[in-house]
């Protein structure tokens, strides 16, 4: 019939940003309003909708992940493996953004834990122009002992910022003197 699984089954493969943006607001008042565990049911019912919508993946488990934090919810260990489902899933994205995003959760989640070995792998998906990647690397090398690569980072990511800063200071003198 010439119709995709996904128009069968009424998936979309994604929302507008604003659509988006209604969700993660509309979980945030549940959140609020109803508790955590019917939110997260919720959330698991939109993501099943939309199982394509990478931004909505990752926002919907960085607001879940961060509230079972900040109000210690109870079990919510039952919860880590879907939102770390969920962070994996969107590591997989074409869009660098959303990948570099859902590196950058877990590699928090996995330092919370004092899994540095683990947090240490996502940094992979950081490109090496980043300063984050950088600072993280050498937060890693703190907290494992390596006081010495710790310092290198630190220091080469200081003389980066040096440079960088001239370069504007230097561009704004010229615009000035002109």
């Amino acid at each position: 019939l010439n119709i995709t699984l996904d128009t069968l089954l009424s998936f979309q493969e994604n929302l507008t940003d604003k659509e988006i943006t209604e969700l993660v607001y509309k979980a945030d008042e549940r959140l609020k309003n109803e508790g955590y565990e019917e939110t997260f049911q919720w959330v698991k019912e939109k993501l099943e909708m939309y199982p394509n919508c990478e931004q909505l993946i990752w926002q919907m488990a960085v607001i879940l992940d961060a509230y079972r934090l900040k109000k210690n919810i109870t079990n919510s260990e039952r919860y880590e493996d879907y939102i770390l489902g969920w962070y994996g899933r969107v590591l997989c994205s074409k869009d660098e953004k959303l990948r570099t995003c859902a590196a950058d959760s877990l590699f928090g989640y996995y330092s919370r834990k004092e899994q540095y070995e683990k947090a240490e792998e996502y940094l992979n998906y950081f490109s090496e122009q980043n300063p984050e990647r950088k600072r993280k690397q050498a937060y890693i090398f703190s907290k494992t002992n390596r006081t010495k690569e710790a310092y290198k980072e630190y220091e080469e990511l200081l003389f980066f910022e040096y440079q960088m800063t001239s370069m504007v200071l230097n561009s704004l003198y010229m615009l000035a003197a002109e």
